[in-house]
């Protein structure tokens, strides 16, 4: 089978189906025959990590996806820097309820919230909480908006 090669194009790989003489031949004299793949690898603007796209067929959509990269770099910045939302936060608290690891206020230290409890919070958090300050981050929500 054979697999995604670079191009001249940096950042871009391309992968030529098992007929196609492109997909045997290294040199660029023979002509393809079919519809290549295409796949792109950039590193994430904040993380610096490596990241792969999907195989797709359209090679104007991976160079779409690769210019969009430093354009974007300042938005995510900000975001990362203004931390957890309120919803990646809320889901964190109810991981950790229900695996016990966060206990009451009250009560036996250690004892764990009953099922029903357990189910109230999960339907506050998702139906009123979330739909007020799930994508906000957490820093932003003041104490006034907390009490009403």
């Amino acid at each position: 089978m054979p697999s995604f090669r670079k191009t001249k194009t940096p950042g871009v790989y391309v992968r030529h189906e098992n007929g196609c003489p492109r997909s045997q031949d290294d040199e660029d004299a023979r002509r393809c025959r079919c519809t290549p793949s295409y796949r792109r690898r950039r590193r994430h603007p904040v993380t610096k990590v490596p990241e792969w796209s999907a195989s797709l067929k359209d090679r104007s959509e991976v160079l779409t996806w690769l210019a969009a990269a430093p354009k974007a770099q300042d938005a995510l910045v900000k975001a990362a820097a203004a931390g957890p939302t309120f919803r990646e936060l809320g889901e964190q608290w109810l991981e950790g309820v229900q695996a016990g690891a966060v206990g009451k206020r009250r009560g036996k230290k250690g004892s764990a919230y009953s099922r029903t409890t357990l189910s109230g919070y999960s339907r506050s958090l998702r139906n009123q909480l979330d739909e007020e300050f799930g994508g906000r981050p957490a820093a932003e929500i003041v104490e006034v908006e907390w009490q009403m």
